[in-house]
């Protein structure tokens, strides 16, 4: 599940995402997918949610009206292991086990990047008003780089 605002976003079954509101407790159908849920994430920020399904498609949706905007599709043998929004420009990196890819917040590919090593976790930060990642190795070394 995710919070946006006075919301609860959330995973009725493995097709299903719900919008509960905190304040009256009303459940809204904010989106119906054919495949199967994996993973939900958001951006308050950019009003963004990124849903990942079993066939490693994201698909993007607007958080306030439920509304389809794009989907981002991954090809490759191995399965996406986090989403990361970035904080300033909405950067969305999506990581496997060594490749990170980089798109817009509207889901326009913007490249692709290969780790020497596996990343364990990644955060957003933003280091010096400068939009950039944090993450840690599988051997727990720390380090971070620029998103663009």
């Amino acid at each position: 599940f995710q919070i946006y605002n006075d919301f609860i976003l959330y995973c009725k079954d493995e097709y299903t995402i719900m919008k509960k509101s905190i304040s009256n407790l009303s459940n809204i159908i904010l989106c119906n997918l054919s495949e199967k849920i994996l993973e939900i994430y958001s951006s308050t920020q950019f009003k963004r949610l990124f849903v990942l399904t079993d066939d490693n498609i994201i698909s993007i949706y607007d958080l306030l009206s439920g509304r389809f905007v794009t989907k981002i599709e991954i090809i490759e043998s191995h399965q996406i292991s986090n989403i990361s929004i970035s904080l300033i420009w909405g950067f969305v990196l999506i990581q496997l086990k060594t490749r990170l890819y980089l798109y817009s917040i509207n889901g326009e590919f913007i490249k692709s990047v290969n780790f020497p090593f596996i990343i364990k976790r990644i955060s957003p930060s933003d280091i010096d008003n400068v939009d950039s990642f944090v993450f840690q190795t599988e051997d727990n070394k720390i380090g971070f780089f620029e998103a663009f």
